[in-house]
């Protein structure tokens, strides 16, 4: 089984930089910055302020599942997937 899952996770690496996507490696002092101030500023996990931070500063669209980014969407451009757990409300 482990060499079945490491070609598995070998596959998937080749499929992923094969996407239009920028892989950072490294994070800056400008982003480390820019990351602590989102963090001040709201409850977010640090891990999350990183992800909004980098969204901010490539000027990307955040694409997300975590409701707690919508208290940032006045500094970052956010859209939002279905969240985990919410089914439609069929009393409507």
């Amino acid at each position: 089984m482990g060499h079945f899952v490491d070609d598995l996770a070998d596959s998937g690496s080749k499929m992923l930089k094969q996407l239009p996507v920028t892989f950072i490696n490294a994070m800056d002092e400008p982003t480390l910055l820019t990351a602590s101030r989102i963090k001040a500023r709201h409850q977010l996990s640090f891990a999350d302020a990183i992800i909004a931070a980098i969204a901010f500063q490539q000027q990307a669209i955040l694409l997300h599942k975590d409701p707690e980014y919508e208290m940032i969407g006045d500094q970052v451009s956010l859209e939002a997937l279905p969240y985990k757990g919410k089914e439609p409300d069929s009393s409507e």
